[in-house]
C-alpha cells in the first residue's frame, strides 16, 4: 500500500518500496496542486484497473478529481460540477449505492448539503465484491483482496485492503470495487483475511456481484509427499500439497525422545486448487536418531497430524546415490549423495540417447552427506540418467522430467 497525505500547502504522494521504506513523489500534478486539502478517497471510477483519486479542499478551492493514467502520472480532471465546487469540503467516500458496477462519490460539505454524485459509468468491466468474515471479524476489516486480469494485453495485478477510515472524515464502502477495463474474466481473485487464511478463486466472470465467505468453496488439505533429507548436520523437511482447505499453516515438530517438541512453523495458502511445495530447515541438529511430523492447522484451530519420520545424524558409513527429489519434476530438482570419506566426486546429468546434458560436480568432497540442484528450465521433457562416481564407487539413477 502507498501513502497520501493530505495538507495545507502541496500534499504529498509516497510510492512503497516494499521492504518497510519509501519513496517521496517529488513531480506531478498530485504533489504540485497545493491548497487547503482535508478529505482524501481513492477508487476506479473508470474502471481502467488503476486507482484513481479525489481530494475535498476548502478555503475556495475547488474539489479535484485526478485521473490514474496507469503509467504513474495523473491527469487532472477539470470539467463537471463534482471539480466545481469551492465550498469547504471535509470528507468524502466512494460507494456504487445504485448497484449498476461503477463507484459514485459522496462529498460532505461544511457550508451547505451535503452531495452525492451518481457516476454515469461507461463500457469497462468490473467487480464488486462483499467479504464476509467467520474466523475473522464479520465485515472482514483488514482483509486484503487481490486481482490479477489481462487488461490491454497485459497481466495487471490490483489490491484492495478493507478499512474502518479511509481519509479524514471519510469512509468508503466497505465493498471491494474493482474496475477491469476489456477484461471480460478475472484469472486469479485471492484473499487475505485478517485470521490469516488465504484463498484463491480463479476464472471468474466478469461484471458481477460476488459475496465471499471466509472459509466457503473450500476443498480438503491433501497432503501427498512428506520426505527428509539429511546434509551434514541439517535436515531438509518436504513436503507437497495437491490442495487445500482453510490451511492456517504447519507446525514442524520434532522428538529424539518421548516428548514432541515444536521447532518451526510454516504458512499455508488457505484455500487453495493448486500445488503447493513446502520445505523447512533443522539446522546444526546434534548427532542422533530424531523423527519429524507435521501438525496441520486449519483456520479454527483444528488440526491433524501428518505421517512420522525417521533420521539419522551421525558418521556416514557407505557411499551412496539417492533418488531425486521432488521426481517426476517440472523444472528444478535435487540430487543427494553420501560419501563415506573423502574422494572426487562426479555427478553428471545425460539424456535418454546418452548424451551428457550437465556436469553438476566434478570437485573433491569431504566424506558426509551432499546434494546439489539441477535447473532443467532449458531442458524438454523426457527421461534423464545421473550418473554418481566417487572413486572406485559408481551408481546411476533415472529421472523424469514433465512439463
Amino acid at each position: 500500500m502507498d501513502l497520501f497525505v493530505t495538507n495545507i500547502g502541496n500534499n504529498f504522494l509516497y510510492n512503497n518500496n516494499g521492504d518497510g521504506s519509501f519513496t517521496k513523489v517529488s513531480e506531478g500534478i498530485v504533489v504540485s496542486d497545493g491548497g487547503n486539502s482535508y478529505a482524501s478517497c481513492w477508487a476506479d471510477f473508470d474502471r481502467d484497473g488503476y486507482l484513481d483519486l479525489f481530494v475535498a479542499n476548502s478555503g475556495g478551492q475547488d474539489n479535484a478529481l485526478y485521473l490514474n493514467r496507469g503509467d504513474g502520472s495523473f491527469a487532472k480532471i477539470t470539467t463537471g460540477y463534482l471539480v466545481n465546487d469551492a465550498r469547504n469540503a471535509s470528507g468524502c467516500g466512494w460507494a456504487d449505492y445504485d448497484n449498476d458496477g461503477d463507484s459514485d462519490i459522496f462529498v460532505a460539505y461544511e457550508d451547505g448539503p451535503n452531495i452525492l454524485y451518481q457516476n454515469n459509468g461507461n463500457e469497462n468491466h468490473w467487480l464488486n465484491i462483499t467479504c464476509m468474515g467467520t474466523a475473522s471479524n464479520r465485515s472482514a476489516i483488514g482483509a486484503k483482496v487481490r486481482a490479477k486480469a489481462l487488461i490491454g494485453g497485459k497481466p495487471v495485478w490490483q489490491l484492495r485492503e478493507i478499512s474502518g477510515q479511509t481519509g479524514f472524515g471519510s469512509q468508503n464502502s466497505l465493498n471491494v470495487e474493482f474496475g477491469f477495463g476489456d477484461a471480460d474474466i478475472i484469472d486469479s481473485l485471492v484473499v487475505v483475511w485478517p485470521s490469516g487464511l488465504i484463498q484463491v478463486w480463479e476464472d471468474i466472470q466478469a461484471n458481477q456481484f460476488l459475496t465471499l465467505t471466509e472459509g466457503s468453496d473450500a476443498i480438503p488439505v491433501e497432503l501427498t509427499l512428506f520426505t527428509a533429507h539429511v546434509n551434514g548436520h541439517d535436515v531438509m523437511l518436504e513436503w507437497i500439497t495437491e490442495s487445500e482447505r482453510n490451511n492456517y499453516g504447519f507446525d514442524i515438530q520434532r522428538t529424539s525422545e518421548q516428548a514432541w517438541e515444536r521447532i518451526g512453523f510454516v504458512q499455508g495458502h488457505g484455500t487453495s486448487a493448486t500445488r503447493h511445495v513446502y520445505s523447512y530447515k533443522d539446522s546444526d541438529v546434534a548427532l542422533g536418531s530424531y523423527r519429524y511430523r507435521l501438525r496441520q492447522i486449519d483456520t479454527d484451530g483444528r488440526s491433524r497430524y501428518s505421517q512420522e519420520l525417521e533420521v539419522q545424524i551421525g558418521p556416514v558409513r557407505e557411499f551412496s546415490l539417492s533418488q531425486n527429489y521432488p521426481n517426476p519434476f517440472n523444472s528444478a530438482t535435487t540430487i543427494f549423495y553420501e560419501l563415506a570419506e573423502d574422494k572426487h566426486v562426479t555427478l553428471i546429468v545425460y539424456n535418454a540417447c546418452g548424451q551428457q546434458v550437465a556436469r553438476l560436480v566434478d570437485e573433491q568432497k569431504k566424506g558426509g552427506r551432499h546434494f546439489v540442484s539441477w535447473d532443467a528450465a532449458e531442458h524438454p521433457s523426457g527421461l534423464y540418467f545421473v550418473r554418481f562416481i566417487a572413486g572406485e564407487y559408481s551408481e546411476t539413477i533415472k529421472m523424469m522430467l514433465l512439463r
